[in-house]
């Protein structure tokens, strides 16, 4: 404080002085607004309007270099790889400029973070597997074995976590292992998750006894129809054919923004977005929901601004990640365009991540993962679904399943109860 009032009048500059006593008795605003006054400054009360503009500017675009450096760290913590493994990889392999550069960075990097770590007496979660991992293979068969182990969402299981589990497991103990997953769900490669654990489950475990769940409860018929053809365009699947408990047919709809302006898309989207949840807000039971999704956090910020009691209308604002796992009767996803910010995401070059890896990922594993991520989407429906895109940026998705899609270029907000 001595500094800064210091430099105040070393370079004359008037001082306005505020207090924590003052946010903490209410006095703050009265008391500054006195002394603004008082030094003549011109105050006016913004709009609702400008004030969402403002906050608005102060939202951060996707920060793409932060993901692919998680994606570094993690990656090669779930390979079993130490900076020292990377830096012998940088030498030896046949790599283009652009990765060794990457990861030259992200050896720094990742030295900072072990750094951090260490000096707050902190692990991460991949630490936790790993030492596990590393107390369980040295503990030269005195480790306690379980017999009976149950998993949830197997899917995302990571190669550490699978060598962890096995070493739990004993035959001369008859252990039993009960795994729940589904393929179709597997969206967190990023975070280290191998779907080939669940695609070679009984490779993994011998004599595994497997039962397909193959009805979906929550969907309406044509949903349920549309979520099984996206899903089994990928080759990386376990073969099944999910069928629909109800009878209910429900149009999706498709807003589709008409013209050849793609500049204006965010505005247009945000505009029929706004207006739509504000009628299904007005229009829904009380005990319903209504859920909106997008790949990407942007637009959901954006539109969240407008509703800050989100929570008390039953409406919920969620990336697609977060999003896996919930429900709701009315879901909105966003964004269903081509691009870079548009879905499936083209933003993410995953080949400076080659060298974390055990094995180079290919251009088709990347859009089939994002084609699992439309998937865990359309399947968080219970009632009406409302897709966006435009007619000059239509998502490959949308393609891929017209024939079960409403369009809608000016869209009529009504609400067809369940």
């Amino acid at each position: 404080m001595q500094w800064k009032r210091y430099q105040f009048q070393k370079h004359r500059r008037r001082l306005i002085q505020t207090y924590n006593y003052q946010w903490a008795e209410d006095t703050l605003i009265p008391e500054l607004t006195q002394q603004l006054k008082e030094n003549h400054v011109q105050l006016r009360e913004l709009t609702t309007e400008e004030i969402l503009d403002k906050v608005q500017m102060l939202i951060p675009r996707r920060d793409t270099l932060n993901e692919l450096m998680f994606s570094f760290i993690s990656k090669a913590k779930t390979n079993g790889l130490t900076m020292v493994d990377v830096t012998a990889r940088l030498r030896q392999g046949n790599w283009s400029r652009k990765q060794r550069v990457f990861a030259s960075l992200m050896i720094r990097v990742w030295q900072q973070y072990e750094s951090i770590l260490r000096e707050n007496d902190m692990i991460d979660f991949n630490d936790m597997i790993n030492y596990a991992l590393q107390v369980a293979k040295s503990s030269s068969g005195k480790l306690n074995k379980y017999s009976h182990i149950l998993i949830d969402e197997y899917q995302d299981i990571t190669d550490p976590q699978l060598e962890l589990i096995q070493s739990l497991l004993s035959a001369s103990a008859g252990s039993t292992l009960f795994c729940v997953g589904d393929d179709r769900q597997n969206i967190f490669s990023f975070a280290g998750s191998n779907i080939y654990n669940i695609l070679q489950f009984e490779n993994r475990f011998p004599y595994a006894e497997q039962t397909v769940l193959s009805t979906n409860y929550r969907c309406p018929k044509n949903i349920v129809e549309a979520s099984n053809f996206i899903a089994n365009l990928n080759k990386c699947k376990v073969e099944k054919n999910v069928v629909p408990a109800s009878k209910i047919q429900q149009p999706i709809h498709l807003f589709q923004k008409p013209g050849n302006d793609e500049t204006l898309y965010d505005d247009w989207q945000h505009e029929k977005a706004k207006q739509l949840v504000t009628d299904l807000i007005r229009q829904k039971k009380s005990n319903e929901e209504v859920m909106v999704l997008s790949r990407f956090n942007r637009p959901l910020r954006r539109l969240e601004l407008e509703f800050p009691q989100n929570e008390t209308l039953g409406l919920r604002f969620l990336s697609i990640h977060r999003a896996k796992g919930t429900e709701a009767d009315y879901v909105l996803l966003l964004s269903c365009i081509s691009g870079k910010n548009g879905f499936p995401s083209e933003i993410l070059d995953k080949r400076v991540l080659d060298i974390v890896q055990n094995t180079r990922e290919d251009g088709s594993g990347k859009l089939e993962e994002e084609r699992r991520l439309f998937y865990v989407a359309l399947t968080r429906c219970k009632n009406q679904l409302y897709l966006f895109t435009s007619s000059t940026q239509r998502s490959q998705f949308i393609w891929e399943t017209q024939q079960y899609l409403s369009p809608l270029t000016e869209p009529k907000h009504t609400v067809v109860p369940a």
